[in-house]
């Protein structure tokens, strides 16, 4: 699964921020202490057919962010990302 990534605003020079595919349905990216606990906010955009699945996404420390995608049987698929941004914001 090849994941491209597209930075469209870099306004804080946050660092380098590394997309990995982990298996079905299992993504993360890692960023040096950039996903700070109670100032970091996620978005993925609203053209997904929730109804044909689900996505998590979430901070899984300082460093990590994981996204989960599962069809409507609860089984983890790949084809839901397909050409869907994903916001990260972090505060000071």
């Amino acid at each position: 699964m090849k994941i491209q990534n597209y930075l469209q605003d870099n306004l804080l020079s946050l660092g380098n921020i590394n997309w990995f595919y982990d298996g079905t349905g299992f993504y993360y990216t890692t960023c040096n202490g950039l996903f700070i606990e109670d100032k970091t906010y996620f978005s993925i955009s609203d053209n997904i057919d929730v109804s044909s699945g689900n996505i998590k996404i979430r901070r899984s420390g300082n460093n990590e962010m994981d996204v989960v995608t599962k069809d409507s049987s609860s089984t983890q698929v790949d084809s839901l990302l397909t050409n869907t941004p994903i916001e990260i914001r972090v505060y000071n």
